[in-house]
Parts: structure tokens; C-alpha cells; sequence
């Protein structure tokens, strides 16, 4: 019965990515990227054409200040597809300007744990 269940783990994990849309499948691909020390930049433009917001102002600054992993980490915290939102946007992006140019202050800020529905989720 071992070796079934051992086949079956096997098999499971070669066919997952099948299963995978292709949402995930970017944003798994940019992070292994990322992980084996690529250049991303061209990715984290695209991220944030997709997540971040559609306001050219707002993405030059979402640009300048995210990192990659900031990027993960809003995808990390999204329920469905799509854009997070301008107040979301917003707020991220003031957090990320603060540890930019006042990382003593960020230092005192609460870790945010907030969650985002991706407009994708109001659309289906």
C-alpha cells in the first residue's frame, strides 16, 4: 500500500501545475526568478499593471518604491484575480514610501496583515 500511495504523491506533484491558471503561473514563475537571483524588473512591471493600480502616477510611485517581494507579498494576501483596489493601493504604497524615507518610523509601525479582494472575484 506504500509504494501506492508513493506513486500516487509522485504523479500528484508532476501534474499540478496543470491545474495552476495562468495568474498563479506568473507569479510562481517571478518568484523562482527572483529566488535564483534573476532580474525581474520587467515582471514587477507587470505585476503591478495587473495588481497594483492603472493610474500612471500611482504605478510610477508603486515602481519606484516596491521591491519584488512586496509584490509576493500583496499576491500572498489577494482572495481571487485582478487589481486590489486605489484605498488598498494607497495604503500600501504609503507604507512603502515610509520605509523608503523614514525606516525609523516604519520600524514603529504595526506589521500590516490585511487581506485584498482582487476585482476579478466582484466581475465572476
Amino acid at each position: 500500500m506504500g509504494r501506492f500511495y508513493q506513486t500516487i504523491n509522485r504523479v500528484q506533484r508532476a501534474t499540478d501545475e496543470q491545474y495552476m491558471d495562468s495568474w498563479d503561473l506568473f507569479f510562481n514563475h517571478a518568484k523562482a526568478l527572483y529566488k535564483e537571483g534573476k532580474e525581474i524588473a520587467e515582471l514587477c512591471r507587470k505585476m503591478c499593471d495587473v495588481m497594483m493600480t492603472r493610474d500612471e502616477k500611482m504605478r510610477e510611485l508603486v515602481r519606484k518604491h516596491f521591491r519584488p517581494e512586496d509584490y509576493f507579498q500583496v499576491r500572498n494576501h489577494m482572495l481571487g484575480t485582478g487589481m486590489i483596489g486605489g484605498k488598498a493601493c494607497g495604503m500600501l504604497l504609503a507604507r512603502m514610501i515610509i520605509r523608503n524615507r523614514e525606516p525609523e518610523i516604519h520600524e514603529m509601525l504595526e506589521p500590516h496583515d490585511s487581506f485584498y479582494i482582487g476585482s476579478d472575484v466582484y466581475y465572476t
